[in-house]
């Protein structure tokens, strides 16, 4: 169907994000999350009504066609990658391990719905979780924990027993 359309959308499903923050009681006319996939439905099939997905394989190829299909989930799966390994280095005992931990439980919804899903599952309906991330980063408000390298004697002390009692 997306090849019947003809039209390739150069990533332009994804700048719908930038206007998830206005409310439609403000711009009744808003562009949806979804729109391309009136666009693209057909008397056949008719994705809008029926509630269809189309998964983020499929973004990728609405959007930039073979390319997307490779480069997409490529990248997607460095980037996760990326953040789990760093997220899950070191003690458990975290916030990056939580906050990862947090997200994960949400990327169902990114292989089901798409990428914009991202921003909506973890940062909108995880919003408290982000100020929490913001605080964190933000210089001298949280207190910075250096982690004990693996020859340092607290190092593999147990964390959650309290404070050592020498």
């Amino acid at each position: 169907m997306v090849d019947e359309y003809g039209k390739v959308y150069f990533g332009s499903t994804y700048l719908a994000i930038i206007t998830l923050p206005i409310p439609r009681s403000l711009w009744p006319g808003k562009p949806g999350l979804g729109d391309h996939t009136i666009e693209i439905s057909n008397a056949r099939r008719q994705y809008d009504r029926e509630g269809r997905i189309i998964t983020y394989l499929g973004e990728s190829y609405l959007n930039f066609r073979q390319t997307g299909v490779v480069a997409i989930p490529f990248l997607l799966g460095y980037l996760l990658t990326a953040w789990c390994l760093r997220a899950t280095s070191g003690p458990l005992l975290r916030f990056d391990c939580y906050l990862y931990t947090v997200f994960s439980m949400a990327y169902i919804q990114l292989f089901r719905d798409g990428l914009l899903s991202i921003f909506v599952f973890t940062v909108v309906h995880n919003m408290p979780m982000l100020f929490a991330w913001i605080l964190h980063h933000l210089p001298g408000f949280a207190t910075r924990v250096v982690d004990a390298p693996p020859a340092h004697p607290l190092a593999h002390e147990d964390l959650a027993a309290g404070p050592p009692t020498r």
